[in-house]
């Protein structure tokens, strides 16, 4: 039985919906305080007290700082450095929750791991050899989502999963929505638009 044209606009918009939620990436977010949590681990803040209680660092028998582990006012943070002295892994707990960041052998940053108790959420990053997110996969309230981005970071695939809702979503080359396939509560939903965003074409 076909859906009436109410209903049907309904379940689009819940998509679309948790679409431009997703855009915004706030999953993301958790990936972000493992980034920005370690700069500040790493140095920004003075630590007063060195073995004793807020700073302990490890040297090699060369005298190369291979692993630091600091405790301050943001919280708690793991750094450990390759004998070229490239950050290689950080493991960090602030009060938004933990994460976790593994770097190539360049320093740059390839997988994130994060969660974000203020937001429910749970992430994981993926970066290519530039530091750029390709691909990131998250679970937050209730809903699994699947982004592949391309080299400017623009997302271009979407996939979301929610109790009784499925979807994909295609985005153009600039990052806005051309089409939206899904179902909802069993019952299939179509939505395609032009570059300007009209919607071109829908079913049911």
């Amino acid at each position: 039985m076909a859906l009436q044209e109410s209903n049907y606009a309904v379940i689009v918009d819940r998509l679309e919906k948790l679409e431009r939620q997703n855009r915004q990436m706030k999953l993301a977010g958790a990936v972000a305080l493992v980034l920005a949590a370690s700069v500040v681990l790493m140095g920004q803040v003075p630590v007063t007290r060195t073995v004793e209680a807020n700073q302990f660092i490890l040297k090699d028998g060369d005298g190369k700082v291979r692993a630091d582990l600091a405790v301050n006012a943001n919280g708690a943070g793991l750094t450990l450095y390759d004998p070229s002295g490239k950050v290689r892994a950080m493991l960090t707990v602030t009060p938004a929750g933990p994460g976790l960041s593994l770097h190539d052998a360049k320093g740059h940053s390839r997988v994130l791991v994060g969660a974000d108790d203020t937001e429910d959420s749970f992430a994981v990053g993926f970066n290519d050899e530039k530091g750029t997110q390709r691909v990131a996969l998250g679970f937050q309230h209730e809903t699994g989502k699947l982004y592949f981005f391309d080299t400017n970071q623009r997302p271009r695939i979407g996939l979301l999963a929610a109790e009784q809702l499925a979807g994909l979503t295609i985005f153009d080359d600039t990052g806005e929505v051309r089409g939206v396939y899904g179902m909802d509560r069993g019952r299939p939903v179509v939505r395609l638009r032009d570059e300007n965003g009209k919607v071109v074409w829908q079913a049911p």
